[in-house]
């Protein structure tokens, strides 16, 4: 008779998804507490932060963005708040709301986002999400 793991075990096991959002959320040099790797193609989470949920509607936002290469919008909603965008390029955003700032990154099947607090840090945490990115496409994803 096989052995069926149960679904406690399988909430609480390590996930190689989950240590790069750590990576992100838990380094306090980077100033970030929320943060989501996103696939594009199904628009489904493979790890997040707790409580940083996005939408089909927000993943969809994305996709349009990098989609408009040649005249990307100068605003961006995530989570139903506006973020202007203060800078972005073929592989990453970053915008402000006033109080924060939302950084998306893309590897070839998935965004990284974060939520980064502090203005000192954005860069910070943007070169770390664009790393991050490199690893993911060094891997295929």
């Amino acid at each position: 008779m096989p052995i069926i793991a149960s679904t406690e075990s399988l909430y609480y096991a390590p996930s190689a998804w989950k240590a790069w959002i750590d990576y992100i959320t838990k380094n306090h040099q980077f100033a970030s507490r929320r943060a989501a790797l996103v696939r594009q193609t199904e628009r489904t989470t493979a790890s997040a932060s707790p409580g940083f949920v996005l939408s089909n509607q927000d993943v969809q936002g994305i996709s349009e963005f990098f989609a408009c290469s040649s005249c990307p919008p100068d605003r961006i909603i995530i989570r139903k708040k506006t973020y202007m965008v203060k800078g972005s390029n073929s592989v990453q955003i970053v915008a402000f709301n006033g109080s924060k700032y939302m950084i998306v990154t893309r590897s070839k099947s998935m965004y990284l986002i974060a939520k980064c607090l502090d203005k000192s840090k954005v860069i910070l945490c943007a070169e770390a999400c664009l790393k991050l990115a490199k690893h993911l496409i060094a891997k295929e994803f």
